[in-house]
């Protein structure tokens, strides 16, 4: 075993949001380092589905359209995988204060569909993007990524087979 593949134990990775800044960045680094693990793209956006796969192609990648508040459809995506990288969530603080059941939906209820479903699946390990805007929140998208970060620390008291759950909070990092 190389200290490459040590240093990355996963053979398949989920990520849920798969189209965003995190998964075009999170994917070029896979293809460079680690080429031989597969990689499902799950996103509801088709279109940049195409952009991606025309930039990385087929090869250890799969894409899969999908909408996190689907529990049906999270369960079959992660059949089969070693890590989730959650990803997905409506991030415009303006919108989320305009459309506030829309955030709730989707970065509430989608991150308990994500958990329900990585369980059920015997997924070993979800890693949940949160935001420093969790912090104190002080707007919606930010109440709505602290609850995502309490549902996803709280689960690992729920899994029969082990998954571990952990929250890391992403900043701009990537300009």
């Amino acid at each position: 075993m190389s200290d490459t593949t040590a240093a990355f134990p996963y053979t398949t990775v989920c990520i849920t949001g798969g189209t965003g800044t995190f998964g075009w960045a999170f994917l070029t680094f896979l293809r460079a380092q680690h080429p031989r693990v597969h990689v499902r793209i799950l996103s509801r956006h088709e279109d940049l589905q195409v952009h991606m796969r025309a930039t990385f192609g087929d090869d250890h990648v799969s894409y899969l359209l999908g909408d996190v508040c689907d529990r049906d459809r999270m369960r079959l995506a992660f059949q089969g995988v070693d890590l989730v990288l959650h990803a997905a969530a409506l991030k415009h603080v303006d919108r989320g204060e305009s459309d506030p059941a829309a955030f709730v939906k989707t970065n509430v209820d989608g991150t308990y569909s994500v958990i329900h479903a990585a369980i059920l699946a015997g997924v070993q390990q979800v890693i949940f993007l949160s935001s420093d805007k969790a912090v104190s929140p002080v707007n919606i998208y930010g109440a709505t990524k602290m609850v995502g970060e309490r549902l996803t620390i709280q689960a690992n008291t729920y899994s029969p087979h082990g998954t571990r759950f952990c929250a890391v909070r992403y900043g701009n990092v990537m300009g």
